[in-house]
């Protein structure tokens, strides 16, 4: 993150942080800053990963984590009821 950031700014984004919501945390970033996207997503999950380290606990919710969990039990539930559909 860079070091000449408003403290108002680094709060915003702390605040989106600590709440799970990167997408405002790199809005943020980018109004205080005027950079570009790539930069912006770059320098916040950076600074996310520091703040994680340093302040486990403000966090609400646990980072994102790739994968389609949700979607494999739904098709998993589907193919299911469909099968015993069939069977009926």
């Amino acid at each position: 993150m860079q070091p000449d950031l408003p403290d108002d700014a680094r709060d915003a984004i702390d605040t989106a942080l600590y709440a799970g919501r990167k997408i405002d945390a790199i809005k943020q970033y980018r109004e205080a800053t005027g950079g570009g996207l790539k930069e912006a997503k770059e320098a916040v999950e950076v600074y996310e990963a520091e703040l994680r380290a340093r302040h486990p606990q403000h966090f609400t919710k646990p980072p994102a984590r790739a994968g389609c969990t949700t979607a494999i039990l739904l098709t998993a539930t589907l193919a299911t009821a469909a099968a015993l559909a069939a069977l009926a």
